[in-house]
């Protein structure tokens, strides 16, 4: 009983103690930032043509992108003519032609009809264009294989791309490797604010950047029915429109800033409070992760106030967007922002975990337990007979490669002995000689490669005998 007392004691140390100013704090840091992200983020598309993209913090992270795109050309060696210094559109296309890729198909006749590909699609369609770690892998293997990797229906799609002239340089494979990864990462930098060709045209568009990360596990979503006017459409279909409508990576990080910002105000005053609460410097250690976990109670109550702020923050954001869309799935989705609710399901998850506890350990022991049970004995004589064969096996392995190596040591020391008596300086050449040929019988040299004398030696180089010379062994003996 005792045992259980302080086992349950323990669980509830780990609880969250929130009290009520806690929960305050955490839910007008998050209602602050839902009133930022529906006058600030807004919506972050367009739909059928009519511009519903009244972003402010998008108009800035399209902004910053393009400064990034040109900061980085000006890195790379862009130098443009007089009057294009802050022209994006040339930055864009210093990228395009330097960092060409086999895998940038743009339509179906470029596939081969294989698949439906259009300008506006290709960046989500291609695997190789994601700016994660599936991206990297694609665009290397296709970069090394010739090919171009697609995701359509549901199914990986891979085309020949080897007709292409491109290819990657280096001599080896590590440097093959790494102008692989340079290749993806400049034309990443190419398309992450459009094309050269649609930034640089009359409309002014903002063109198609890249998708969002990991955005292709959704084209895998081959399930569900969303209300999208008078059609029905699964999930895949859903966020390849989404992205279509202008739901870029770009959008994605101006809506993290808001995330980013809540987050900051919750864990602030939450140490604010603490410091006054308990004394000492509590700001540093909000920031800081590990410092945090030291106190299993600090860090339960500041998860516990991340979990209530960003929790308000997404009820206001899907409240705006279920107003806004008035049922269609499409406008609904351009007007959430799908980093709150990405980092809400981080932080349930997390909370859910802390308050299991033991129990998931226990849990997963059990599955375990079930998934491996044995009930009949020959299943269990079958199980210690292949046990048994595996020891054996793995003892006659060690043995053998133990006599190897000894072997080899002995081998390797014999060849040490003659090599050293070989330049040993106190014998006279006719006995290096004799050691020399030695060696080389035991290396397995043929013996009319071998030379034991001078004589061999002169008649190797076709130099004919002279008096002067010494006499040859075999005349030595004569």
């Amino acid at each position: 009983m005792k045992q259980n007392r302080n086992e349950k004691d323990e669980k509830r140390a780990a609880y969250p103690k929130c009290d009520r100013l806690d929960v305050l704090i955490a839910v007008c840091c998050g209602s602050l930032a839902g009133v930022m992200d529906v006058l600030l983020v807004g919506s972050l598309g367009s739909f059928k043509g009519r511009a519903i993209r009244n972003s402010r913090l998008g108009s800035l992270s399209d902004r910053t992108t393009d400064e990034l795109v040109m900061n980085c050309a000006r890195l790379a060696g862009w130098k443009p003519r007089e009057g294009k210094e802050n022209n994006i559109s040339s930055a864009i296309g210093y990228f395009e032609r330097n960092f060409k890729v086999n895998y940038d198909q743009k339509n179906s006749l470029e596939t081969g009809g294989k698949l439906a590909l259009n300008t506006k699609n290709h960046h989500i369609k291609s695997l190789s264009h994601m700016p994660d770690a599936a991206g990297l892998f694609f665009s290397v293997l296709d970069q090394f294989m010739g090919t171009a990797s697609f995701l359509e229906k549901g199914e990986l799609i891979r085309i020949d791309a080897g007709s292409n002239s491109i290819r990657l340089e280096g001599k080896d494979f590590p440097a093959k490797l790494y102008c692989g990864f340079c290749n993806w990462l400049g034309h990443l930098i190419s398309d992450v604010a459009g094309s050269s060709g649609s930034r640089g045209n009359a409309t002014g568009g903002r063109g198609m950047g890249l998708a969002m990360p990991f955005s292709e596990l959704f084209q895998l979503c081959r399930f569900g029915k969303f209300q999208i006017e008078k059609d029905r459409q699964d999930l895949a279909t859903l966020m390849s429109r989404v992205y279509m409508a202008g739901y870029d990576a770009r959008s994605f990080t101006a809506a993290s800033y808001v995330v980013a910002l809540e987050e900051m105000m919750v864990r602030l005053l939450w140490a604010i409070r603490k410091t006054y609460a308990r004394g000492g410097l509590m700001v540093r250690r909000s920031m800081d992760s590990s410092a945090v976990l030291q106190n299993p109670q600090d860090a339960s109550d500041l998860n516990m106030m991340l979990l209530i702020g960003n929790g308000t923050l997404c009820l206001i954001d899907g409240t705006h967007a279920a107003v806004k869309s008035q049922g269609n799935m499409l406008v609904f989705v351009l007007h959430m922002n799908l980093p709150a609710w990405i980092r809400f399901s981080m932080l349930v998850l997390k909370e859910v975990g802390t308050q299991l506890g033991t129990t998931a350990d226990t849990l997963t022991a059990a599955l375990w337990e079930y998934l491996l049970q044995v009930d009949t004995s020959l299943e269990k004589r079958q199980i210690e007979a292949f046990y048994l064969r595996v020891r054996d096996s793995r003892e006659t392995a060690e043995h053998l490669f133990c006599q190897f190596c000894e072997e080899e040591e002995n081998r390797y020391q014999e060849e040490c002995r003659l090599l050293d008596a070989c330049t040993d300086p106190s014998a006279s050449a006719e006995v290096q000689a004799r050691r020399s040929a030695e060696l080389a019988r035991g290396l397995g040299v043929p013996e009319e490669r071998i030379i034991e004398n001078p004589g061999k030696l002169d008649r190797l180089f076709g130099r004919k005998y002279r008096k002067t010379d010494p006499l040859p062994m075999e005349e030595e003996n004569k």
